[in-house]
């Protein structure tokens, strides 16, 4: 939903995509920058959570073929219990209306209640991610020019500049200790994966490829590291490589897009979007690739999805509304619903307990 480098840089079979995934594009020239350190104003936004009908209670795995190992399930997606779930969510909200658009850190409850802004500042910041402990956010932020990782409270206070590089770091994902923070980078030409203290020191780069890696999402056990390869051709593919960067493994083989992989909270699988049937659409697998099962069947975009803290369910966001909103569904793909009603826009949902 939120610009993305990746997206805007991506050939013209990603334009749908990039109605999402641009729909918040940074200001051409960025104001006066905001101290690091800046503690924003939190305030309360009505919650607007609505159910979304269900048109697509019945989604038949119509996914194309794959190798014979990698071969989806026959599995079908169908209605189930109204969606309930708990936690907290973080999502990037565009502000500013049509004609001066950015976006700001928000946060909500699970089911769409009480949404409370934490950053206050006219530039991009979205990409949130929790710490483990949910303590921290650690964001993407413009307000210093250009792209960059920052840390946060809670509640948005002490917000400071990890990076401090005038290449764009984004896509940032803490380690499940707490101690590190993977991210995408650009400080060295081509993007690539780089871990660094959470702190924001000793800064590793840790893929070295022709290809552009980003979107790092660990394993819980800090063991892996899921990752998107675009080879700039136009097919994007998922790979699970050791935390070092070592034996890298496509996992999803696959001639189209498969971007943006989320590592379920128990171990077991990745969520990510695809567009392998034709539109852009959520997908989980087992992690090794396997039991490949379609989520979502729309005639919209639906992309950057997040596991619930109990891997039961999966926030998206989507623009089947005519806007990109926040969505949630269990994770078989059944009770998708709305949580955000925002006429600019909102994504990048990220989740803790």
């Amino acid at each position: 939903m939120l610009n993305r480098r990746n997206w805007l840089q991506a050939p013209a079979s990603l334009a749908l995509a990039i109605l999402v995934l641009g729909a918040c594009a940074s200001p051409a020239a960025a104001p006066t920058a905001v101290p690091a350190t800046a503690v924003p104003a939190a305030s309360a936004v009505p919650a607007a959570a609505s159910p979304v009908p269900a048109t697509d209670t019945t989604v038949p795995a119509t996914a194309t073929a794959l190798p014979a190992t990698l071969a989806p399930t026959t599995a079908a997606v169908t209605a189930s219990a109204p969606f309930t779930a708990t936690g907290r969510i973080a999502y990037g909200n565009n502000v500013g209306g049509a004609a001066d658009q950015y976006s700001e850190i928000f946060v909500m409850n699970a089911d769409g209640s009480s949404q409370t802004r934490l950053t206050n500042n006219a530039f991009y910041e979205s990409q949130p991610n929790w710490s483990p402990d949910g303590t921290k956010l650690a964001f993407v932020s413009k307000r210093d020019g250009n792209n960059e990782i920052y840390v946060m409270n809670a509640d948005g206070s002490q917000a400071i500049n990890l990076t401090n590089n005038p290449a764009d770091d984004e896509s940032p994902h803490w380690s499940p200790d707490g101690k590190k923070i993977a991210y995408y980078s650009d400080r060295n030409g081509n993007g690539q994966i780089f871990v660094m203290n959470a702190d924001g020191s000793n800064p590793t780069q840790i893929t070295h490829d022709s290809t552009t890696d980003d979107s790092p999402s660990w394993s819980p056990d800090g063991k892996q590291i899921a990752l998107q390869k675009d080879d700039g051709q136009g097919t994007i593919d998922i790979y699970v490589m050791g935390a070092d960067g070592s034996s890298p493994t496509n996992v999803t083989q696959n001639t189209a897009i498969n971007a943006r992989p989320a590592w379920s909270p128990d171990g077991k699988n990745l969520v990510f979007f695809s567009n392998r049937d034709g539109g852009y659409d959520l997908y989980s697998m087992a992690v090794d690739g396997t039991h490949v099962l379609r989520l979502t069947k729309n005639a919209s975009v639906n992309g950057d999805p997040q596991w619930s803290p109990d891997s039961q369910a999966i926030a998206f966001e989507s623009d089947r509304s005519g806007q990109v909103e926040v969505y949630v569904m269990n994770a078989d793909g059944s009770a998708q619903t709305r949580l955000t009603n925002n006429p600019d826009g909102a994504g990048h949902p990220a989740w803790t307990r």
